[in-house]
């Protein structure tokens, strides 16, 4: 068994596929190029995992979005909640193109929209 995670505003990453496996599992909130999956943990803080398949686009578009999140992640400030939380972008009705043509804007407002349904921040 795992020991708790000590307290820390440093953000922590979901990085073994168990734990992104066990977000599946909880409640999710679809958007339009985008799904958040979250579930409770046990270490009471707050663990996040970004995941963006190929048929998003080349390297160049995906490594965007897990900037962008990443960056949303560490502003939002979500650290206490005790919740592991993986953000899948993609969208079976979006094409390549219309993942490239997607704005920085758009993509912080859509994101912070659902983490405050979700959790309320």
């Amino acid at each position: 068994m795992r020991q708790p995670l000590a307290p820390s505003k440093k953000p922590i990453y979901l990085k073994k596929r168990g734990d992104f496996l066990k977000t599946y599992k909880g409640r999710s909130i679809r958007r339009d190029f985008f799904t958040l999956f979250y579930a409770k943990n046990s270490f009471g803080q707050t663990r996040f995992g970004i995941t963006v398949p190929k048929q998003v686009g080349p390297a160049v578009i995906r490594n965007r979005y897990k900037r962008w999140a990443r960056e949303l992640f560490r502003k939002k400030n979500v650290v206490d909640l005790g919740v592991d939380f993986n953000l899948l972008i993609g969208s079976k009705r979006m094409t390549k193109a219309d993942f490239k043509k997607v704005k920085g804007k758009d993509f912080f407002e859509k994101v912070e929209e659902v983490l405050s349904e979700a959790f309320g921040k």
